[in-house]
């Protein structure tokens, strides 16, 4: 898995709907895109093979024509052995609409916004959910046949070393697929301006490099990616 080329495509949603996928070319064109990035990122023997991504937005807040045809074109590309495996990034409360009907339309795997298992941290960032929200829409993604991945926010508002810590150990329970930790204070965002009103720290850089690299090693010993 973790020779694996992902060859990410950004979408776009908002509150009021969804705007166009950012990715919106028309089918002819977009196969030989992924037949380059491949035959670019090939090894020696020609072996190293690409996972189409779908990231940068909330997959399933899209209306479902749009995930159908967004699939369509991924079962394409994995019927002409281009890709091998598709994966797409959502928000906890749209776990809840991913069933066996996505699944067999050819998603692999679901990336879970989860950020943290703490109630506490939750709320403090108003995510809309809690804890025990947390870990059942990561249960209802396993009985729904798909790949987990589990993404977690060290660092954020009411989180602590020692929470985090526990949150990484409560998804490694899960046997997630992959576990990926998200870093960020982007502009323009009410974190970013709770920072700049001295309302929220980031950890100081040892404790981020201390604490992620034990995650790290508590994962990667379970062969996690």
């Amino acid at each position: 898995q973790a020779a694996h080329i992902v060859a990410s495509f950004a979408l776009k949603t908002s509150r009021r709907g969804t705007r166009d996928l950012l990715i919106a070319y028309h089918t002819h064109k977009l196969l030989p895109i992924f037949v380059r990035v491949r035959d670019a990122s090939h090894g020696a023997d020609g072996s190293r093979p690409i996972e189409l991504a779908f990231y940068g937005g909330t997959f399933t807040a899209l209306p479902e024509r749009l995930q159908m045809e967004c699939l369509a074109l991924a079962m394409q590309a994995k019927e002409k052995g281009i890709v091998c495996r598709v994966r797409c990034s959502t928000r906890l409360i749209r776990s809840a609409r991913i069933g066996c009907s996505i699944a067999h339309a050819g998603l692999d795997l679901v990336e879970l916004g989860i950020q943290s298992f703490h109630t506490e941290a939750l709320l403090e960032v108003q995510r809309g959910y809690n804890g025990d929200t947390a870990r059942e829409g990561c249960r209802l993604i396993k009985e729904s046949g798909l790949k987990l991945g589990i993404q977690l926010l060290p660092g954020m508002p009411g989180s602590t070393p020692q929470r985090f810590s526990e949150d990484v150990e409560e998804a490694l329970a899960f046997s997630p697929s992959c576990l990926r930790f998200i870093l960020s204070r982007r502009d323009g965002t009410p974190l970013a301006e709770r920072w700049r009103m001295g309302r929220y720290a980031p950890w100081e850089l040892d404790t981020t490099i201390t604490t992620l690299g034990k995650a790290l090693a508590s994962a990667w010993a379970r062969r996690i990616p």
